[in-house]
């Protein structure tokens, strides 16, 4: 399998930018990690902690079992 290194940067700086947004919301740095990850790959965030995420446009969170 190869991987294209350009898609792992601009995910990587995709990312990164999503990161120092949430940071500055007052997000912890692992919850902004989390967040950012399931936003840029554009998959639903499963937790039981929506209190910390439910006011992130873009995010869509779900139920955690």
């Amino acid at each position: 399998m190869l991987i294209d290194t350009d898609i792992l940067i601009d995910a990587g700086r995709a990312v990164g930018e999503a990161v120092t947004f949430l940071l500055s919301h007052g997000l912890l740095i692992p919850d902004a990690l989390i967040a950012a990850t399931a936003i840029v790959i554009n998959e639903p965030l499963a937790t039981k902690n929506h209190r910390d995420y439910h006011f992130i446009t873009g995010l869509t969170l779900s139920a955690y079992p």
